[in-house]
């Protein structure tokens, strides 16, 4: 239940910004992913939406580095491994290879038993599957 309420609320707010809104055009690669009333809900209310220059240029790198890719990988970082769990389950199908860096990297290392130095983000190690 929680979920669908903080749908109606993400979508409820979208419809507030996109009533002073003529143009949605999204310059935020790194959030892109979120299914926030800023990255989806005012698009969905708009009907219509596009990526900006820096979206194009962040999109443009990966695929001058990976050319291109039957089956695309993913990279993935962040602090809070539970903050992308479900992205990660739900991509996990869809790629080849996953490649995970910053704070998050700590998590899975140490999951796997490695030893790594004192870190305020690995303790306490919180269980991130149910």
């Amino acid at each position: 239940m929680k979920n669908a309420r903080e749908e109606l609320e993400r979508m409820i707010m979208a419809r507030k910004i996109a009533l002073y809104v003529d143009y949605f055009v999204s310059n935020a690669f790194g959030m892109s992913h979120r299914n926030s009333a800023t990255m989806v809900g005012i698009p969905k209310v708009m009907g219509h939406g596009c990526c900006g220059y820096l979206m194009k240029r962040e999109i443009v790198a990966f695929v001058d580095v990976l050319g291109d890719l039957l089956r695309p990988i993913a990279i993935v970082g962040g602090a809070k491994v539970s903050d992308e769990i479900l992205l990660l389950e739900h991509i996990l199908q869809q790629i080849d290879s996953l490649f995970i860096g910053g704070a998050m990297a700590y998590i899975f290392f140490k999951a796997q038993g490695s030893r790594l130095p004192n870190c305020q983000l690995l303790s306490p190690i919180q269980p991130i599957f149910p």
